[in-house]
């Protein structure tokens, strides 16, 4: 029967071979339910040290995360590893060894071994057992069985480990959504929203050898931005610019107005004080071209 560790982001050594030839392991697949963690009870041990101690010992887990919080596979991942006590237990969780920093009786966990194991608890949870982690599904060995495992140290911090694997999954399973298309998505809100944070900045910027204000830049989106091409430009530089200032999206805020300029749209702006509103199609027409004011 061939390895197959998992496809992890991060390295996974595969000791997989190594531990069927112990034995220690039933090669029947189940659904998996939970992830479980455990400690090493043993000072830094490593993932060797783990698969000699199994090779004698009538135990294994699928997985062991070491002091340095690199990661290693010894039982697939769907498969029912020795680990927790329990049949059910066995059959339905995935179980998750960590190295101590120290021994009796704190067996301390240090955050590069807890943080790790976390994260690949994450991984497990959104892509085998397909459940975001919580009390009813994320356990320590005690869980399962009458035992200290996975130590005092882990005890007292679990609801940061549950919280960091909690972080973890979110990140791991929050769809990121795509940019909005402003020429073609925009609407009326954004356009307000848009020019809103610009006009809350209410000021004056110099491009090239000339000075717009917000009201040039209004008047000529609202005239749908006619005129030779240095205009356009100019108007460009002046939004990017106005948008620098005002911190937001100026491509957003030039792609949104001009939309909204060549739809047609007529949309009151929200200004720098709750008391002062603008409306697109009451703002007195500009000269031209830009003069310096």
């Amino acid at each position: 029967m061939s390895g197959s560790t998992i496809a992890y982001d991060l390295p996974v050594a595969d000791y997989i071979a190594r531990l069927d030839a112990t034995g220690h392991v039933t090669h029947q697949s189940f659904t998996k339910k939970s992830v479980t963690l455990h400690h090493n009870g043993g000072v830094n041990f490593s993932h060797d040290t783990i698969l000699n101690i199994w090779v004698t010992r009538p135990a294994s887990a699928h997985f062991d995360v070491d002091s340095a919080g690199s990661v290693a596979q010894y039982v697939r991942v769907n498969e029912y590893a020795w680990a927790v006590g329990d049949t059910t237990g066995n059959e339905e969780t995935i179980s998750i060894e960590m190295a101590d920093a120290t021994g009796d009786p704190t067996w301390h966990v240090s955050d590069a071994t807890w943080k790790a194991a976390a994260r690949l608890a994450a991984w497990l949870f959104a892509n085998v057992v397909h459940a975001r982690p919580d009390a009813g599904n994320y356990f320590v060995h005690h869980h399962w069985s009458q035992t200290g495992c996975a130590g005092p140290y882990i005890d007292s911090i679990w609801s940061q480990v549950l919280a960091e694997t909690q972080r973890q999954y979110d990140a791991l399973t929050t769809t990121t959504q795509p940019a909005k298309d402003w020429f073609t998505m925009a609407t009326v809100d954004d356009l307000k929203a848009a020019l809103s944070s610009v006009l809350s900045t209410a000021n004056i910027v110099t491009v090239g050898t000339s000075q717009w204000s917000v009201t040039h830049v209004l008047d000529w989106l609202r005239r749908g931005v006619g005129g030779n091409s240095a205009d356009i430009a100019g108007l460009k530089a002046a939004v990017q610019a106005l948008g620098d200032k005002a911190g937001v999206d100026v491509q957003a805020v030039y792609a949104a107005a001009s939309k909204g300029a060549q739809d047609g749209v007529q949309a009151e702006i929200a200004g720098a004080s709750a008391s002062v509103q603008v409306n697109l199609s009451a703002v007195p027409a500009a000269p031209a071209a830009p003069s310096v004011q």
